[in-house]
């Protein structure tokens, strides 16, 4: 191996570090995206389950109403 070799590997090991390095960055942008979105997304199940459970307890009081027209 001669130093021009030895060069090169180098330069190439100096570009796969900084691509694993930008990789790394773009990981845990999307690690702390994906928690983000499993937050929002459990708030969203809890408000749409408040709202079913609001919607049947209306249901059920509208049942035991007797109807308009009496």
């Amino acid at each position: 191996m001669d130093e021009q070799d030895i060069y090169d590997l180098q330069i190439k090991l100096s570009y796969l570090e900084d691509f694993v390095q930008n990789l790394n960055s773009v990981v845990i942008d999307q690690d702390r995206e994906h928690s983000r979105m499993q937050r929002e997304i459990k708030s969203l199940q809890d408000k749409v389950s408040q709202l079913e459970e609001r919607i049947d307890s209306k249901e059920q009081y509208r049942a035991d109403d007797p109807p308009p027209h009496y």
